[in-house]
Formats: structure tokens, sequence, C-alpha cells
């Protein structure tokens, strides 16, 4: 059995599984689900990678805001991490 083939048997055997819901909870967490993955993997097909002079002007833009004291430094990051979820700092 070839690819397409093996494709709409699946199709054929979910669009089943769909049309034997009986419960309106269940299709409407079924829809949600699959509107969920549909959307990420559009999203995932329209991800293009960075060029190197857009990583330099982010790198740049980042050091620029540092310098001007936005940010927080490490050491107040680690330490409300230490507060907030000891049992991973330890």
């Amino acid at each position: 059995m070839d690819a397409n083939m093996r494709l709409d048997a699946d199709k054929i055997e979910l669009a089943k599984a769909i049309l034997s819901i009986t419960s309106k909870d269940v299709l409407d967490k079924v829809k949600s689900r699959l509107t969920d993955i549909l959307d990420f993997h559009e999203k995932e097909e329209q991800l293009t990678p960075y060029t190197l002079e857009e990583l330099h002007a982010r790198i740049d833009h980042s050091i620029a805001e540092l310098d001007a004291g936005k940010g927080i430094p490490s050491s107040e990051v680690f330490h409300k991490m230490e507060q907030k979820y000891p049992w991973l700092c330890k």
C-alpha cells in the first residue's frame, strides 16, 4: 500500500471515529485539540531562520539594553528561582 492510500485510509478511520462520538463534551475536546495541532503545524511551517545579520542586531540591541540598565541581573533571577522553586535549586 503506497503512502497516499495509507493516508486516505487513516483519514477515513479518523472520520469514522469522530462520527461515532456521542458526547458533546468529547467532541468539543477533539475539535479543540485538532484545531491546536493544525494551528501549531501551520505556524511551524511559517518559521524562517534568522539571518546572521539579524542575530548580530539582536545581540547588539540586548547589549545596549543591559548597558542602559534594563534587564534583571542573573543573581536576582536565581534568588527568585530559589524562593519559588526551592526543590529545583538544591
